[in-house]
């Protein structure tokens, strides 16, 4: 950065994004004070297993980040699929391309051991709002234990419940408003930045390898990455930590689900609730079924369309940005690219006090249409996996299988994910 004067940037959120900005931010030879600030008391080690496709793990490996540093969970990592609601799995296809599965908290870990000294982090601050942005005046940040802090930018990478979007947004409202903008396009924009849910909740769970060893050592989700597919529901597994867990998410869609009665975003539920959704599926996926206990249930939500990921010397990323449907598991690798992009624009030379809000545009012309394509993507494969896509008839094909007739979908259908 060509400057003398250190640049303040405040990262709001300490998730996968906002740590590997930190990082690519701290690793430059940008002139940047950076501070992160998490809502929780400490980094939260905790949830279930998340993918990364090759690209995105080749990127990591710019700071450090290398193959050694996870032990391969399974020696085959490529995606098998699976028609499952019958009495038997019967497997149609195997993707071509392949996927690094993590635990979450291991990989939290592994950023934030990368975080360098220079990085301040302030734990248990929970944004309530921000105040200026439209001037090189500070913006101050107010947080839920009545403290407040200031930079001079801002990055928003709080997840699908953004308080900087929500901010920024309605930043955005009241210059439309200054310009003249009807009332009904201020409420379309502001209802864009809302998050919405799908009718589709997802029950998730971690399952010790031993357990489902006993019950089969050749159970399909042992050993490689699988999809098991039926109509209105499937089941993701693949194991992670060193292959110790299976990381198990069952999605059920709900299309005739009452927009009244929205599920609440995480609570715990009954295994007698998980298994009522996979009435007649194979034996081997209702035993798997069966060893979920004290499982969450998961309302899944997105944020469909942004207009804009920046205003003014705010910028948003990750899932403040674009929270998709997890159908292509590339969530977190969206994040990840976000942080890059915009690491590398801010350590450009010409990045200054002046032109950082240039570079935020920069940024959103680059990352917004290709982030919203995948989360356009990612509906069209959750879709397809819920065998609900207006053209399944055409889609799907019949093959024979153990004397049993199966709609299976090409290959080029099934393997339309990142890479």
């Amino acid at each position: 950065m060509a400057q003398d004067t250190a640049c303040r940037i405040a990262i709001c959120g300490g998730g996968i994004s906002g740590l590997t900005l930190a990082i690519s931010l701290s690793n430059s030879q940008s002139n940047y004070h950076i501070d992160i600030y998490e809502a929780a008391s400490n980094f939260t080690f905790v949830g279930a297993g998340i993918g990364l496709w090759p690209r995105v793990w080749d990127s990591l490996k710019v700071f450090g980040i290398s193959d050694e540093d996870i032990t391969a969970s399974h020696e085959d990592t490529r995606f098998h699929y699976y028609k499952s609601d019958q009495p038997q799995n019967i497997l149609f296809g195997t993707s071509s391309v392949p996927l690094k599965t993590l635990h979450r908290a291991e990989f939290i870990q592994l950023l934030v051991n990368q975080l360098p000294a220079n990085c301040r982090t302030h734990f248990s601050k929970r944004l309530v709002t921000y105040e200026g942005n439209s001037s090189m005046e500070p913006i101050i940040l107010r947080f839920q234990d009545d403290t407040t802090a200031e930079c001079d930018f801002l990055i928003g990478a709080d997840g699908i419940k953004s308080t900087v979007r929500t901010c920024m947004y309605q930043q955005i409202a009241h210059q439309m408003e200054i310009e003249g903008a009807t009332s009904d396009k201020i409420r379309e924009m502001l209802d864009s930045a809302s998050s919405s849910w799908t009718r589709q909740v997802a029950y998730r769970n971690l399952i010790p390898r031993e357990r489902l060893e006993t019950f089969s050592s050749q159970h399909p989700s042992l050993y490689a990455p699988c999809i098991f597919t039926g109509r209105h529901r499937y089941i993701v597994t693949y194991p992670v930590s060193q292959g110790q867990l299976i990381n198990v998410v069952a999605y059920a869609s709900l299309p005739d689900g009452d927009d009244a009665t929205i599920p609440s975003w995480v609570t715990q539920v009954t295994k007698d609730e998980i298994l009522g959704h996979y009435v007649g599926w194979s034996t081997e996926m209702v035993a798997l079924l069966n060893m979920m206990d004290e499982s969450t249930r998961w309302a899944v939500h997105s944020v469909p369309s942004l207009s804009t990921y920046t205003f003014g010397r705010v910028a948003l990323i990750g899932d403040a940005a674009h929270a998709m449907t997890p159908h292509q598991g590339s969530g977190a690798g969206q994040g990840i690219e976000d942080a890059l992009v915009l690491a590398a624009l801010l350590s450009h030379p010409c990045a200054t006090q002046e032109t950082i809000p240039t570079a935020f545009q920069v940024y959103d012309e680059i990352r917004r249409p290709f982030s919203q394509n995948i989360l356009q993507l990612s509906m069209s494969t959750g879709k397809l996996y819920f065998m609900e896509r207006d053209d399944t008839e055409h889609i799907y094909r019949t093959r024979t299988g153990n004397g049993d007739a199966v709609q299976i979908p090409p290959e080029e259908d099934l393997d339309i994910r990142m890479q």
